[in-house]
């Protein structure tokens, strides 16, 4: 959690809730919380690291987060990060790290133009990434860097990749993909196909 930092525009320790307010020009992070958090309907802008930054067992939900020059959201394991606006992040717009993320926005992220980095880039294994809108992000919509991480039943448009995978073991199913330089990129290492996925 070495995202914290005194010029932090919010942070507050375990078990915190954080709802409604607008945090921007920050040196540090956007908002910081703590392992079992609630964060919900929060707008967090031009922050010198992510918008938010939030350990794990935590609940973010409905919040925006845009051109921040880390990560517009970071959620730890066991996260749940629903309904969310990310764009316009200098790397990733969701970085999950465990977590499970559903119905969430991210649109033109990855500034910084990283071939790893993305519109949701997947972190180590137990992701659940489903029924996200992932468009017009650079390099990648989705870049999945670990193994035993579910991807499913979500729209990725417009980028060089849709899906990329750099690790093997995962499981994809039901996504929809198109405008994309390649849709589905295994890059040579082996997923399983729950089927359904169409690229148009």
């Amino acid at each position: 959690m070495a995202d914290s930092t005194a010029s932090d525009g919010i942070n507050v320790y375990t078990g915190s809730t954080v709802t409604h307010n607008t945090v921007y020009n920050n040196q540090g992070t956007g908002i910081y919380a703590g392992s079992g958090s609630t964060i919900i309907n929060n707008t967090a802008y031009n922050n010198q690291q992510s918008g938010l930054f939030i350990a794990f067992g935590s609940t973010v939900s409905h919040n925006t987060a845009y051109n921040n020059q880390n990560s517009g959201i970071y959620a730890g394991m066991g996260s749940t990060v629903t309904h969310n606006t990310v764009y316009s992040n200098q790397t990733d717009g969701i970085y999950t790290f465990g977590a499970t993320v559903i119905h969430n926005t991210a649109h033109s992220n990855n500034q910084s133009n990283s071939a790893g980095s993305g519109g949701i880039r997947v972190g180590v294994g137990g992701s659940i990434v489903k029924n996200n809108v992932v468009r017009s992000n650079l390099q990648n919509n989705i870049y999945v860097f670990s193994s035993d991480n579910t991807i499913e039943e979500n729209l990725v448009t417009d980028s060089e990749n849709g899906i990329f995978f750099d690790s093997a073991g995962n499981f994809y199913a039901n996504n929809r993909a198109s405008g994309n330089t390649m849709n589905f990129n295994t890059d040579g290492h082996t997923q399983t196909d729950g089927g359904g996925n169409v690229g148009f």
